[in-house]
């Protein structure tokens, strides 16, 4: 999947304050600073407003981390706009009241169908919820806005960021087998997992539906589409709700269609189907 930044999630051991939590954490955003060198070794910058223009100067790499927790800020602090949106912490709301505000915003079809198969009460909590977060830039501040190219072509440019993310699983094992935590993530074609091993070889594991809706370039929303508004006020679940539209128009722009049918919408809320 196209992505603006690598998820890195670490388990909590022991507890989300433990010694051995917080050893486990530092090793990792450690291990990931030192790999930037590595890793970004004769990146050129692209410049996507300029049609990705290649710039021919090589950036020197940098590395800069930023940490944030739960209590900096509140859920705002967290650089990652992955761990908002992973975060316990919050309001569930109505599906009606995203219909509402899509017949006043004027939603495409194709999405009021996609929200109506959601269930009836959005903003569900997540079976994880994010401790801290670390956010690495590779080139500081010197390219933000800027994406760097790679052999990927313009296409599938290369993340700018690497995000390391320390969760802790709630009522369960310490730690989630990989696709039990993708199966918390907003969009069915997001719900990857990438395993690196020892060799450095790279595999990808994903349910069947997920492989799916890739090869098919379909965008599905999940029963996690919309993440809990921050309070109950009408301001907060509205804010709330245009953070995930505009989610879905990003995939959107990556070439994702939205593919619910009025049938399968139905279906899917238990209400007769139209004909």
């Amino acid at each position: 999947m196209r992505s603006r930044a690598f998820q890195i999630f670490v388990s909590c051991r022991g507890g989300p304050r433990s010694k051995q939590s917080v050893a486990l954490f530092k090793a990792i955003v450690q291990h990931a600073k030192s790999a930037c060198t590595r890793l970004y070794a004769g990146t050129r910058m692209a410049y996507p407003p300029l049609g990705w223009v290649v710039d021919s100067v090589e950036p020197r790499i940098q590395p800069r981390v930023k940490i944030t927790t739960e209590e900096y800020d509140g859920l705002g602090g967290h650089p990652a706009s992955v761990a908002g949106a992973l975060a316990e912490q919050g309001m569930s709301y109505e599906r009606d009241a995203v219909l509402a505000l899509g017949q006043v915003e004027s939603f495409p079809p194709s999405l009021i169908h996609a929200i109506r198969a959601l269930p009836p009460t959005l903003g569900a909590t997540r079976p994880l919820h994010v401790e801290q977060c670390a956010e690495i830039t590779p080139f500081g501040s010197s390219y933000v806005g800027r994406t760097a190219a790679s052999s990927f072509g313009p296409l599938w440019p290369m993340p700018m960021r690497i995000n390391v993310i320390q969760y802790c699983a709630r009522g369960g094992p310490a730690s989630l087998p990989p696709l039990s935590l993708t199966s918390s993530f907003d969009l069915l074609p997001t719900r990857v997992a990438m395993r690196v091993d020892r060799t450095l070889a790279v595999s990808f594991d994903a349910e069947r539906e997920t492989r799916r809706t890739i090869a098919r370039r379909e965008l599905k929303l999940t029963p996690y589409s919309f993440h809990p508004a921050r309070d109950s006020s009408a301001e907060a679940v509205f804010e709330a709700i245009t953070k995930q539209i505009r989610r879905i128009a990003k995939y959107e722009g990556y070439g994702f269609d939205l593919k619910d049918s009025p049938r399968e919408a139905a279906r899917a809320a238990g209400t007769p189907s139209p004909h």
